[in-house]
């Protein structure tokens, strides 16, 4: 069974404490980081560069926790252990795929998400 690409119990959580209105002002900023984040993973892992890579995934994990995307989540986890660049490279796309679904499923959840700049 597939996970969800994002934590219901968490959204709630983040929406009462800093109310629904607020959500899509603060999800565009995490989409914007995490979109930084994820460029930043993929030239590390051409480039062969472990502390880029630790430095984006340290980002990526840092920002992601609060909406709870298990998927995109262990993908970061299993990135900071991989060991060859066939493999890092997978997981890299992997990263990218499963934060492509969070921010689906974000802006589906908050329609006003997608005309919200993001930083």
């Amino acid at each position: 069974m597939e996970r969800p690409a994002v934590d219901d119990m968490q959204l709630k959580l983040l929406e009462r404490q800093c109310g629904v209105e607020m959500m899509p002002k603060i999800l565009a900023a995490f989409l914007g980081t995490g979109h930084a984040s994820i460029a930043a993973v993929h030239v590390g892992v051409a480039n062969q560069d472990m502390p880029e890579i630790q430095r984006a995934l340290h980002n990526l994990l840092g920002s992601a926790g609060f909406v709870g995307p298990a998927r995109l989540l262990a993908a970061c986890r299993a990135l900071q252990v991989a060991d060859t660049g066939q493999e890092m490279a997978a997981i890299a796309d992997e990263i990218a795929a499963s934060f492509a679904a969070v921010e689906e499923a974000l802006c589906a959840r908050y329609p006003g998400l997608a005309a919200q700049p993001q930083e």
